[in-house]
Protein backbone atom coordinates (compact mmCIF):
# COMPACT_ATOMS: atom_id res chain seq x y z
CA UNK A 1 0.00 0.00 0.00
CA UNK A 2 2.97 2.31 0.57
CA UNK A 3 5.09 0.65 -2.67
CA UNK A 4 3.79 4.11 -4.48
CA UNK A 5 4.24 6.88 -1.87
CA UNK A 6 7.94 5.94 -1.66
CA UNK A 7 8.67 4.79 -5.09
CA UNK A 8 7.33 8.39 -6.08
CA UNK A 9 9.23 10.29 -3.10
CA UNK A 10 12.60 8.25 -4.53
CA UNK A 11 12.30 9.50 -7.59
CA UNK A 12 11.83 12.86 -6.73
CA UNK A 13 14.97 12.76 -4.28
CA UNK A 14 16.83 11.74 -6.99
CA UNK A 15 15.78 14.45 -8.89
CA UNK A 16 16.64 17.13 -6.13
CA UNK A 17 13.00 18.04 -6.12
CA UNK A 18 12.18 17.24 -1.93
CA UNK A 19 11.38 20.66 -1.53
CA UNK A 20 8.88 20.52 -3.91
CA UNK A 21 5.31 19.31 -3.06
CA UNK A 22 5.49 15.72 -3.64
CA UNK A 23 1.54 14.77 -5.41
CA UNK A 24 0.69 10.90 -5.84
CA UNK A 25 -2.55 8.98 -6.03
CA UNK A 26 -3.52 6.22 -3.83
CA UNK A 27 -4.81 3.39 -5.31
CA UNK A 28 -7.57 2.84 -3.86
CA UNK A 29 -10.59 5.07 -1.91
CA UNK A 30 -10.97 2.76 1.10
CA UNK A 31 -7.01 3.35 1.62
CA UNK A 32 -7.46 6.82 2.88
CA UNK A 33 -7.76 5.73 6.74
CA UNK A 34 -4.84 3.88 6.43
CA UNK A 35 -2.90 6.61 4.32
CA UNK A 36 -4.01 9.41 6.86
CA UNK A 37 -2.53 7.43 9.77
CA UNK A 38 0.70 6.22 7.86
CA UNK A 39 1.34 9.93 6.66
CA UNK A 40 0.62 11.13 9.94
CA UNK A 41 3.24 9.27 11.30
CA UNK A 42 5.67 10.26 9.09
CA UNK A 43 4.99 13.85 9.52
CA UNK A 44 5.23 13.37 13.61
CA UNK A 45 8.87 11.88 13.40
CA UNK A 46 9.89 14.78 11.03
CA UNK A 47 9.61 12.65 7.75
CA UNK A 48 7.21 15.29 6.00
CA UNK A 49 7.11 18.89 6.90
CA UNK A 50 3.24 18.80 5.58
CA UNK A 51 0.64 16.76 4.02
CA UNK A 52 -3.28 17.06 2.74
CA UNK A 53 -5.63 14.28 1.45
CA UNK A 54 -8.35 14.85 -0.90
CA UNK A 55 -10.25 11.94 -1.69
CA UNK A 56 -7.85 9.77 -3.40
CA UNK A 57 -5.50 12.63 -4.07
CA UNK A 58 -2.46 12.89 -1.37
CA UNK A 59 -0.18 16.18 -1.65
CA UNK A 60 3.44 15.91 0.60
CA UNK A 61 6.55 17.82 1.25
CA UNK A 62 9.61 15.71 2.12
CA UNK A 63 11.59 17.30 4.42
CA UNK A 64 15.45 18.15 3.07
CA UNK A 65 17.27 17.01 6.22
CA UNK A 66 20.20 14.28 4.97
CA UNK A 67 19.12 11.65 7.11
CA UNK A 68 15.63 12.06 6.10
CA UNK A 69 16.44 12.08 2.47
CA UNK A 70 18.84 8.62 2.77
CA UNK A 71 15.84 7.08 4.87
CA UNK A 72 13.20 7.22 2.06
CA UNK A 73 15.42 6.37 -0.43
CA UNK A 74 16.60 3.46 0.77
CA UNK A 75 17.61 3.25 4.18
CA UNK A 76 13.85 1.71 5.12
CA UNK A 77 14.53 -1.47 3.60
CA UNK A 78 17.20 -1.62 5.53
CA UNK A 79 15.55 -1.87 8.88
CA UNK A 80 12.74 -4.06 7.58
CA UNK A 81 14.88 -6.47 6.10
CA UNK A 82 16.80 -6.72 9.28
CA UNK A 83 13.95 -7.23 11.46
CA UNK A 84 12.34 -10.27 8.95
CA UNK A 85 16.16 -12.17 9.07
CA UNK A 86 16.42 -11.63 13.01
CA UNK A 87 12.67 -13.04 13.46
CA UNK A 88 13.06 -15.70 10.85
CA UNK A 89 16.52 -17.12 11.32
CA UNK A 90 16.64 -16.73 15.07
CA UNK A 91 12.40 -18.61 14.83
CA UNK A 92 14.87 -21.35 12.60
CA UNK A 93 17.67 -21.69 14.94
CA UNK A 94 15.54 -22.12 17.95
CA UNK A 95 12.96 -24.14 16.44
CA UNK A 96 16.25 -26.92 15.61
CA UNK A 97 18.76 -26.11 18.64
CA UNK A 98 21.36 -24.77 16.36
CA UNK A 99 23.32 -21.52 16.61
CA UNK A 100 22.90 -18.91 14.57
CA UNK A 101 24.93 -15.11 14.17
CA UNK A 102 23.88 -12.33 11.54
CA UNK A 103 26.54 -9.66 10.88
CA UNK A 104 24.71 -6.50 8.88
CA UNK A 105 27.11 -4.14 6.62
CA UNK A 106 29.99 -6.74 5.97
CA UNK A 107 33.14 -5.29 4.48
CA UNK A 108 35.52 -8.00 2.22
CA UNK A 109 39.26 -6.84 2.23
CA UNK A 110 40.93 -6.59 -0.76
CA UNK A 111 43.80 -9.61 -0.85
CA UNK A 112 46.09 -6.84 -2.92
CA UNK A 113 45.18 -3.74 0.18
CA UNK A 114 44.19 -4.22 3.08
CA UNK A 115 43.02 -0.46 2.72
CA UNK A 116 40.57 -1.04 0.29
CA UNK A 117 37.30 -3.10 0.61
CA UNK A 118 36.52 -5.45 -3.05
CA UNK A 119 32.89 -5.90 -1.34
CA UNK A 120 30.64 -4.72 0.85
CA UNK A 121 27.46 -7.04 1.36
CA UNK A 122 24.67 -5.96 3.35
CA UNK A 123 24.46 -9.15 5.67
CA UNK A 124 26.42 -12.55 5.89
CA UNK A 125 24.09 -15.05 8.30
CA UNK A 126 25.19 -18.40 9.58
CA UNK A 127 23.37 -21.00 10.91
CA UNK A 128 24.76 -23.98 12.32
CA UNK A 129 27.56 -24.75 9.73
CA UNK A 130 25.97 -23.07 6.94
CA UNK A 131 26.64 -19.70 5.83
CA UNK A 132 24.60 -17.62 3.35
CA UNK A 133 24.53 -13.78 2.02
CA UNK A 134 21.66 -11.39 1.88
CA UNK A 135 21.94 -8.05 -0.78
CA UNK A 136 18.73 -5.62 -0.18
CA UNK A 137 17.96 -3.46 -3.63
CA UNK A 138 15.41 -0.37 -3.50
CA UNK A 139 14.60 1.59 -6.32
CA UNK A 140 15.25 0.21 -10.13
CA UNK A 141 17.85 -2.63 -10.02
CA UNK A 142 18.76 -4.52 -12.75
CA UNK A 143 22.69 -5.46 -12.62
CA UNK A 144 22.12 -9.26 -11.76
CA UNK A 145 25.33 -9.98 -13.04
CA UNK A 146 27.10 -8.08 -10.80
CA UNK A 147 25.60 -9.51 -7.75
CA UNK A 148 26.47 -12.68 -9.93
CA UNK A 149 30.04 -12.03 -9.93
CA UNK A 150 30.32 -11.07 -6.27
CA UNK A 151 28.52 -14.07 -5.46
CA UNK A 152 31.30 -16.24 -7.25
CA UNK A 153 34.12 -14.07 -6.39
CA UNK A 154 33.35 -14.31 -2.35
CA UNK A 155 32.77 -18.53 -3.19
CA UNK A 156 29.25 -18.77 -1.91
CA UNK A 157 26.87 -21.76 -2.73
CA UNK A 158 24.34 -20.39 -5.11
CA UNK A 159 21.81 -21.31 -3.31
CA UNK A 160 22.67 -19.64 -0.39
CA UNK A 161 22.50 -16.18 -1.82
CA UNK A 162 19.47 -14.34 -1.73
CA UNK A 163 18.55 -10.56 -3.00
CA UNK A 164 15.47 -8.96 -1.99
CA UNK A 165 14.36 -6.45 -4.79
CA UNK A 166 11.39 -3.41 -4.02
CA UNK A 167 11.39 -3.57 -8.29
CA UNK A 168 10.34 -6.87 -8.50
CA UNK A 169 6.46 -7.60 -8.11
CA UNK A 170 5.99 -10.58 -10.62
CA UNK A 171 6.38 -14.12 -8.85
CA UNK A 172 7.75 -15.61 -12.70
CA UNK A 173 9.77 -13.04 -13.03
CA UNK A 174 12.11 -13.48 -9.66
CA UNK A 175 12.00 -17.19 -10.71
CA UNK A 176 13.23 -16.54 -14.43
CA UNK A 177 15.84 -14.22 -13.33
CA UNK A 178 17.14 -17.06 -10.02
CA UNK A 179 17.30 -19.84 -12.89
CA UNK A 180 19.86 -17.58 -15.20
CA UNK A 181 21.60 -15.66 -11.93
CA UNK A 182 21.75 -19.37 -9.88
CA UNK A 183 20.81 -17.38 -6.51
CA UNK A 184 17.33 -16.61 -4.42
CA UNK A 185 15.57 -13.50 -6.33
CA UNK A 186 12.42 -12.02 -4.35
CA UNK A 187 10.21 -9.16 -3.92
CA UNK A 188 8.76 -7.54 -0.88
CA UNK A 189 5.54 -10.01 -0.37
CA UNK A 190 7.72 -13.31 -0.81
CA UNK A 191 10.62 -12.09 0.91
CA UNK A 192 10.51 -14.06 4.50
CA UNK A 193 8.94 -17.24 2.22
CA UNK A 194 12.30 -16.85 0.20
CA UNK A 195 14.43 -17.00 3.14
CA UNK A 196 12.91 -19.84 4.78
CA UNK A 197 13.07 -21.66 1.18
CA UNK A 198 16.79 -20.79 1.20
CA UNK A 199 17.39 -22.17 4.51
CA UNK A 200 15.05 -25.20 4.41
CA UNK A 201 16.73 -26.39 1.13
CA UNK A 202 20.56 -25.83 2.52
CA UNK A 203 19.25 -28.47 5.03
CA UNK A 204 17.17 -30.74 3.23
Amino acid sequence: MTADLLCLSEQKISMKTARETVPFCIAAAEAGGFFHSFLNTLKKYGLLTKYFINGNLVTATISPVPKVLSYLTGRWLEVYASQILESTVSDYAHQHNVDYDIFMNVKVASITSVNKYAHEIDCVISISDKCFAFEAKSGAFDDYSMLYNTRKELKFVPDHYLLLSTSIEDIEVAQTLQYFYEFFITGIETFRESLLTMINKAFA
